[in-house]
């Protein structure tokens, strides 16, 4: 198959080709085995060149020529396999759409499990594209532990099959019914609705330009998070965006601008993660107002003990995207020099498991306060240490050690002190990582004698900055290690954040403080009362400094009368 982008076949008009060799045939003429190689044209030299090959199997193909089974496994150029699939086909519609699934993605054949997927798919149209998706993501095979529950609704669908406009629902559980195969979702956590132009669609279905508004569900009752323009530059060979500008509005609306983040990818690995890329924060529409100049640059290549390259290692830790050396240099202007530097971050992952997952990171910080010495050189400011125990498939740490040190004002290495030790235990997260049921217990250092205080955080709608909307934080001055109990309440405190910005900064935060609370041993809730509220505060923050600390803020403090 060819395409052009107009009637004339030239080659200055391809967009792509498709060739299609079927290996083996059943007896009924159904292809079992076939190969396709995907050209393209290559933006950067406006070549045609190879882009990606998929080998797919059909097993207990009906007489419909529908197949029951599939192993597909699709590998791009410049990479090795990028993944292998087992699709098990439940059932066809009359036009030979999948309309329920279950599919099983792994490293490669007889590689790691990555997930697997219950799908069930309606309302077809003649491009081959669903109107509604039900989708059940699992990390284990057997199918106990739930990781995503999404509902797809997609509208204004073209005949390529572009999708104007889609919404994606979220939920924390959901059931199958073992009769007919129904996904009934249930609890749902947010929103996301995403609007595309017709003509903002590149020649192999792109998105340039794209609008996308998020909301999150407080106790059943929907609230808006944030509002985004997202703008990408012309896309690579392999379907990768070369730039990408994200405009954030305070709005649903997008009246109130905040701010634009410019990400320019300097170059991807084998497995599409980014090696190198450039981040500029603007706080103008028009970007002329330069926040700060972020310069990013990952090494995934892992090395034995020997110190030779462990090429398999190397290849778990890039699937996963979890970089052996990451380095953020930020800065105050796009002029990369000592003058501008604001700070340098460097985390090391000294060691990985068996799926590529980061086991051990150091995080070594240096600010601006403690930046340039009199020589012009760069100072430690402090280390961390984060130990991940308990890694899922899908890079989550149930369990993290955490060990802050800090310089005092030499900046040396060897004036490294602990400041505090922290045994995190993350419970539950959602779809994008982030925590949403943990307990921290804080001691002064790693011997555990001197505990400072315990919290149970409960945390929901996570903007893309990773700052959650609201949090419920209940603190404790004991805990019983053996038993994992917590007694003598401090205080609990419910903090609910709008106006947050790329970075995560917040603009208003209100903060109310309550004298009691339940931590409830089934579910976990927090439960709080109205007649248990101390005091509610309101912080309005206007500036920011270059490391995030509020420059400017407006205070209101209001105390329950007694």
């Amino acid at each position: 198959m060819i395409r052009y982008k107009a009637f004339e076949e030239t080659e200055s008009n391809l967009i792509e080709r498709t060739i299609t060799t079927t290996d083996s045939f059943d007896t009924h003429g159904n292809a079992v085995q076939q190969t396709s190689k995907t050209y393209v044209l290559d933006s950067a030299s406006g070549e045609m060149k190879l882009q990606k090959s998929t080998l797919v199997e059909n097993i207990n193909i009906n007489n419909h020529g529908d197949a029951a089974t599939q192993h597909i496994t699709t590998s791009q150029t410049d990479s090795t396999v990028v993944t292998y699939q087992v699709i098990e086909n439940h059932s066809y519609d009359p036009n030979h759409n999948a309309t329920s699934q279950e599919i099983l993605t792994y490293t490669q054949e007889g590689g790691t499990l990555l997930d697997v997927q219950e799908i069930r798919s309606m309302g077809f149209t003649s491009s081959g594209v669903a109107s509604q998706q039900n989708i059940i993501t699992y990390s284990d095979a057997a199918k106990t532990d739930i990781i995503d529950v999404k509902v797809v609704e997609n509208k204004n669908i073209d005949s390529l099959g572009h999708v104007g406009d889609s919404v994606v629902t979220r939920y924390s559980s959901a059931s199958i019914d073992p009769a007919t195969g129904v996904i009934t979702p249930a609890n749902a956590i947010d929103l996301q609705a995403i609007h595309t132009e017709k003509n903002d669609f590149d020649l192999r279905g792109n998105a340039l330009i794209q609008t996308i508004t998020k909301s999150w569900y407080d106790n059943g009752v929907l609230k808006f998070s944030e509002a985004q323009v997202i703008k990408n530059a012309p896309y690579d060979l392999h379907d990768r965006a070369t730039q990408t500008s994200i405009y954030n509005y305070k709005d649903e609306a997008m009246t109130d601008f905040s701010q634009v983040q410019v990400i320019t990818y300097g170059a991807y690995d084998k497995f599409g993660n980014s090696v190198a890329q450039t981040i500029n924060s603007y706080s103008d529409a028009n970007k002329t107002e330069l926040i700060d100049h972020k310069v990013i640059e990952n090494n995934f290549t892992v090395y034995d003990a020997s110190g030779a390259i462990d090429q398999a290692a190397t290849d778990k830790a890039e699937r996963r995207g979890n970089a052996r050396l990451s380095t953020v240099k930020r800065y105050t202007s796009t002029t990369e020099d000592n003058t501008t530097l604001i700070e340098k971050t460097m985390t090391a992952t000294d060691s990985f498991d068996d799926r590529g997952n980061a086991l051990i990171q150091t995080s070594i910080q240096t600010s601006e306060t403690y930046v340039l010495d009199s020589e012009g050189k760069l100072k430690l400011q402090k280390s961390t240490t984060v130990e991940n125990i308990g890694i899922d498939n899908r890079g989550d740490a149930g369990l993290q050690h955490i060990t802050t040190s800090e310089t005092d004002s030499t900046g040396t290495r060897e004036s490294l002190e602990v400041t505090s030790y922290q045994v995190i235990e993350n419970r539950s997260f959602d779809p994008s990582h982030n925590v949403t049921n943990q307990r921290i217990i804080t001691y002064t250092d790693a011997t555990k004698s001197e505990l400072k205080d315990v919290q149970e955080i409960r945390s929901e709608g996570f903007t893309s900055s990773g700052t959650a909307g609201e949090q419920i934080i209940a603190t404790y001055a004991t805990y019983v290690e053996s038993t994992k109990t917590v007694s003598d309440f401090i205080e609990a405190k419910v903090i609910t954040n709008n106006d947050i910005s790329l970075r995560g900064n917040v603009g208003k935060s209100t903060i109310t403080t309550y004298s009691a609370a339940t931590l409830e041993s089934g579910n976990g809730n927090i439960v709080l009362s109205d007649v248990s509220a101390v005091t509610k505060q309101t912080i309005i923050t206007t500036r920011f400094d270059l490391r995030g600390n509020s420059g400017h803020h407006q205070r209101g403090l209001h105390r329950r009368s007694l």
